[in-house]
């Protein structure tokens, strides 16, 4: 199922010229990865805020069985984070992939990241519910 019109504003999606796996609404420029999707492209933030496609991940079978993909929330230097529906329980969860797997230094501070909100509990820090990895790019799930 591909997204024909953007859920925030209603107006029709196009293909993000750099990753046709996502949608992105040219009207409120927000990014989604379609219902369903089994592929996505994983993509970094430049430092001149320009996105840069890093590679692809074919989602697995039980990935899409836990969780939909919904609205890119944001994308940085080292990952990249969906909104996305839980959906055993239909909760709203956030899901962090690390699309930089050939730095050593952004998988040490991924998994350091990880460890540390996993350690926390404070109602202002996102708990970790979920961690795993899709051809070699972990996740986090908060």
């Amino acid at each position: 199922m591909i997204l024909e019109n953007c859920p925030r504003c209603g107006r029709p999606l196009e293909a993000l010229s750099i990753a046709e796996t996502l949608s992105a609404c040219p009207a409120c420029e927000a990014t989604f990865a379609p219902p369903n999707a089994c592929q996505i492209a994983l993509l970094t933030c430049s430092p001149s805020g320009q996105l840069q496609r890093e590679s692809d991940i074919r989602l697995t079978d039980e990935f899409r069985r836990e969780y939909q993909l919904g609205q890119l929330i944001g994308s940085g230097g080292m990952g990249m984070v969906f909104a996305a529906v839980h959906l055993p329980t239909g909760q709203t969860r956030a899901v962090k992939f690390l699309v930089r797997v050939d730095s050593m230094d952004a998988l040490v501070r991924f998994l350091a990241e990880g460890r540390l909100l996993a350690e926390l509990a404070h109602p202002n820090v996102l708990k970790v519910l979920d961690v795993g990895e899709i051809e070699s790019h972990p996740y986090l799930v908060t």
